[in-house]
């Protein structure tokens, strides 16, 4: 276990470096993608795997309901949407790739307005 936002480990450690559902749980989003990027090895693969905010608006109920919810995280109200990941990693050195939206699934179902959904990326 150690610090993931300075993580004590090599540049280009790994050829291929994961994370499910840790991301929302930090503090620094964008230096958690910078640091995933930075321990993997050209021409490997950085998969992200987490919650993010859907675009579009929600209802004020859902929306009441979701902020009592999100006290859990350490950045509560600090969602991040999938192009904003997207966004991190082209801005990250080394030329990993950006990331490619492989699957966005509901969190919400059937509530008016997706307010969250399970995001799945891979570098290309």
């Amino acid at each position: 276990m150690g610090d993931a936002l300075q993580p004590h480990l090599r540049d280009a450690s790994f050829d291929l470096v994961i994370s499910v559902e840790a991301a929302a749980y930090m503090p620094d989003k964008q230096q958690f993608v910078q640091q995933m990027a930075r321990l993997c090895a050209p021409g490997g693969t950085v998969i992200l795997v987490d919650f993010c905010r859907a675009p579009g608006e929600v209802s004020k109920s859902l929306a009441t309901r979701l902020a009592q919810m999100d006290g859990i995280f350490a950045t509560p109200g600090n969602w991040h949407s999938p192009q904003q990941y997207k966004q991190y990693m082209s801005r990250c050195r080394g030329g990993i790739g950006a990331l490619v939206i492989m699957m966005q699934l509901s969190w919400t179902p059937g509530r008016q307005g997706k307010a969250y959904c399970r995001l799945i990326c891979v570098s290309s």
